[in-house]
């Protein structure tokens, strides 16, 4: 009988543990409040296009919690699936994704708010954001690349059973944004006009 009681303690023990240490789960998807734009193959006139798949644009989900906002960090593999489904000029589909369920960090429980960012890059130049920000030219041009506003926002997975994953569309949520070159850094600029003056000095 004593066996049988420590058995049934140890085992609401357990189940307390790991709803107290459970982790928050969001819903990573987009809606027609936050397209993925291509304001560079789309964008003649200044008008940006949604981001089709022939862009080859994959996008990866960002978390920190709600105490170190600026420590963003990636939560679950980069999605390129159906992004940007249709074929043409802003049919229905493109501009979309539906990536499944992200979990946060230790540092965000089930339930409790957190900060989010989602950024979205040229898969040809790398698998992850970092990798194709830092990557050279290719065919005379750098990666397409973007990030969306960071938002904070709630999380599902409490209780029990757990709660479904939090939607990361609605309002003060992921607004739209748009993949694009980057310009040229001042720096890189005057890096540029100094060995420009250099060569021509030389010249002479």
């Amino acid at each position: 009988m004593k066996k049988l009681i420590l058995t049934a303690v140890a085992a609401v023990a357990v189940i307390a543990s790991t709803d107290v240490y459970a982790q928050g789960t969001v819903d990573f998807a987009n809606s027609s409040t936050s397209y993925i734009m291509d304001a560079y193959n789309g964008g003649a006139g200044g008008v940006a296009t949604r981001v089709g798949v022939a862009d080859k644009i994959a996008v990866a989900l960002y978390w920190a919690p709600l105490t170190d906002e600026n420590n963003l960090t990636q939560i679950g593999a980069a999605y390129a699936g159906t992004l940007g489904t249709g074929i043409g000029n802003n049919p229905p589909g493109t501009g979309l994704f539906s990536a499944g369920t992200r979990t946060t960090g230790s540092a965000t429980t089930a339930g409790s708010s957190a900060w989010f960012q989602v950024r979205a890059w040229e898969l040809t130049y790398g698998t992850t954001y970092e990798i194709a920000v830092a990557a050279a030219e290719q065919g005379g041009r750098l990666a397409l690349r973007g990030v969306s506003n960071k938002f904070s926002s709630g999380t599902g997975g409490a209780g029990t059973p757990p709660s479904t994953p939090v939607s990361l569309v609605g309002a003060g949520k992921m607004e739209s944004f748009s993949v694009v070159v980057p310009e040229p850094s001042v720096i890189a600029l005057a890096l540029l006009g100094a060995g420009s003056l250099l060569l021509l000095r030389r010249r002479k």
